[in-house]
């Protein structure tokens, strides 16, 4: 086992060392350089994806690098992130309406672009808002994001995994959103935060 994976390991160091010449070329947009450098020390950071659901590609149309960032900003997968933004913000929308006094939870928060899309039902939302992140930054801009909730919204930092803890006396939740945590997660560990909440 330790031979195969150290075989698996040299064949991944010979693909990234083959790469390079072309990450460098991707170093060039800006939004491409963030995912190769998570210059928050994690992927899918909040700035990150603040960047993506923007779309806005800030590199000069002459330079060659305004094509990568064209295509990072607007492929399948980036589109695919903006189309579940705005699916949470509909069933957010939804349970709300349905229920003024509903309890959301939206794990991994992030800045919160689905809920900041609410503030119309925020005068006669008597419920709670939960924010979980482990960034305090984050939290920070989500709080901002959703000033419109006042004292319905609260923050609750710390690592996903822990969200027993974290969320204790604050539920029951009627919706619990983790938009793109579970990419970051072991399989055992996703399951297990789908079971606890």
């Amino acid at each position: 086992d330790n031979v195969r994976e150290l075989h698996t390991w040299r064949r991944i160091e010979d693909l990234r060392r083959l790469a390079e010449p072309v990450r460098r070329v991707y170093a060039r947009a800006p939004f491409a350089h963030r995912l190769q450098v998570w210059p928050r020390g994690y992927p899918g950071d909040f700035e990150t994806i603040d960047m993506l659901l923007d779309g806005v590609n800030r590199v000069p149309a002459t330079d060659f690098a305004h094509h990568l960032e064209r295509y990072a900003l607007w492929c399948a997968a980036a589109q695919q992130h903006r189309n579940k933004v705005a699916y949470q913000a509909s069933l957010s929308r939804q349970v709300i309406v349905r229920d003024r006094r509903a309890h959301v939870l939206s794990i991994a928060c992030g800045g919160s672009r689905d809920l900041a899309t609410l503030g119309d039902l925020a005068p006669s939302f008597e419920g709670a808002i939960v924010l979980n992140d482990a960034d305090r930054d984050a939290l920070t801009l989500s709080c901002e994001r959703l000033a419109m909730f006042g004292d319905r919204r609260c923050t609750r930092q710390g690592n996903a995994v822990d969200v027993r803890a974290l969320t204790a006396g604050a539920g029951p939740f009627a919706l619990v959103l983790a938009g793109g945590l579970f990419d970051y997660l072991p399989d055992a560990i996703a399951s297990r935060l789908i079971r606890t909440v």
